[in-house]
């Protein structure tokens, strides 16, 4: 689906990161870690730009948080050499919903909402604290879809991977791994889920990734109309449109999300 090597992504990220940071005098920064390929892809490449000892992982979790989850976290951050605090917002997050009437009472996704929401207060506060800024770790297929919570997951002064498509975050993390295991395979394997709800998986919600990103390939990048998309990947034009359509209805999440890291014309393709 692209020509671009992993080597050359990783090299351009870098290098817009480095850049970045000069630009605006930013020595350290903090990074949700869930135990998922986003987080885990970001801290990789914060510790070539910032050095382990200037980044900060911190795993913020809930009632619906895996052990495997946490598991994985605190092995990111053992192999990476980073910084790492766990600060649980179970209470926090219970609190809320018993506010508003209890978890019965409210729809299930504004439950989901509340967890990404209280995350990005910790990590802004977490920032504040260590004089640093929060980096995002959406990718290009979840802001294209519009597959993130709003002032939740979306918070950060800048999103390393936010033109990528997820598939090349999986390819980026083998190419991380290719001498040692820095992201632990379990990461790198697991089904991906925001675990906001119990049993949740991201292609529940969506289609598989590998389906996904070239729709959306197809639609952004080559501007190819639905029927031809569809005919070229045997799925339905119903299925196209309807990937079409969360694109088009999420713009105004897209203006308001932490700004991508521009790579160049070759990597880039505008959302």
């Amino acid at each position: 689906m692209s020509k671009l090597t992993p080597a050359k992504v990783y090299k351009e990220i870098t290098a817009g990161l480095k850049k970045f940071t000069k630009e605006n005098n930013i020595k350290k920064c903090v990074i949700g870690i869930s135990g998922g390929i986003d987080c885990a892809v970001v801290s990789a490449l914060a510790v070539d730009v910032f050095g382990p000892s200037n980044v900060y992982g911190v795993a913020i979790p809930t009632k619906f948080s895996s052990k495997e989850s946490l598991t994985l976290a605190k092995k990111l951050a053992k192999n990476l050499k980073i910084n790492f605090q766990i600060i649980n917002i179970d209470g926090t997050f219970e609190a809320i919903v018993k506010e508003m009437g209890g978890i019965k009472k409210l729809k299930p996704l504004t439950v989901q909402n509340i967890q990404p929401r209280l995350r990005s207060n910790v990590l802004m506060a977490v920032s504040s604290e260590v004089g640093g800024v929060v980096l995002a770790t959406g990718n290009k297929t979840e802001v294209a879809t519009g597959y993130y919570t709003l002032y939740g997951d979306s918070c950060g002064a800048i999103a390393p991977l936010a033109c990528l498509y997820k598939e090349m975050v999986y390819k980026l993390a083998a190419y991380i791994n290719r001498n040692k295991e820095l992201i632990p395979q379990g990461t790198i394997t697991r089904p991906p889920t925001a675990e906001l709800a119990h049993n949740q998986k991201d292609e529940d919600d969506l289609l598989p990734y590998s389906v996904l990103d070239k729709i959306l390939h197809m639609y952004l990048d080559l501007k190819l109309e639905p029927s031809t998309i569809a005919k070229k990947l045997n799925i339905t034009v119903a299925e196209v449109e309807k990937i079409e359509n969360r694109y088009r209805k999420n713009m105004f999440k897209k203006a308001q999300a932490a700004p991508p890291l521009l790579l160049s014309k070759c990597c880039h393709v505008d959302l």
